[in-house]
Order: C-alpha cells, then structure tokens, then sequence
C-alpha cells in the first residue's frame, strides 16, 4: 500500500470515528475536540492527519474511561502487555 493510498485510509476512519463521536457523546468538549481534529484534517499534510488522529484517540480513551472506568482499563493493559511479553518471548525476542 503506498503512502497515499495509507493516509487516504487514516483520513476515511478519522471522519468516520468523529461522525460516530459526535453522534453518541453528550459531552461538549468532545465534540469541541472532534470539530478541531476535523480542521486539521482539511489541512491534509501527514502532520496533521496524524495530530488529528491521536486528537479522537484521547476523546475515544476519555469516552472509554467514562463508560467501563480507570481501573478496568489499566487491568486491560497490563493483561495486553502480559500477552506482548509472552508472545515476544515464544518468538525470541
């Protein structure tokens, strides 16, 4: 895949995630977040693309932390990096 047909990729799930973020989240500073990551993204030089991605991550983490909590997630990854860890190992690295 070149790097074109990449970030054409990024972008098409950057505008679907702030659509879907915009729909669902009550909370005014998401959105606020969501409409600054969608500015950035119209600029469309790699930079911002990717600020604009790592912008919906946190609104995405933030939302996650809201619904499950703080605790449950930091369970996950330390499960998830158990799993790196054993996986890394039964491949020698």
């Amino acid at each position: 895949m070149t790097n074109e047909k990449y970030l054409e990729e990024v972008k098409k799930n950057i505008i679907l995630t702030a659509g879907n973020i915009e729909l669902y989240s009550k909370n005014e500073d998401s959105k606020e977040v969501v409409r600054t990551a969608r500015t950035l993204l119209e600029e469309g030089s790699q930079e911002s693309i990717f600020a604009s991605k790592l912008m919906l991550t946190a609104v995405l983490e933030k939302i996650r932390e809201e619904k499950i909590g703080k605790k449950q997630i930091e369970l996950d990854r330390m499960a998830y990096d158990l799993k790196d860890i054993s996986l890394a190992g039964a491949h020698g690295g």
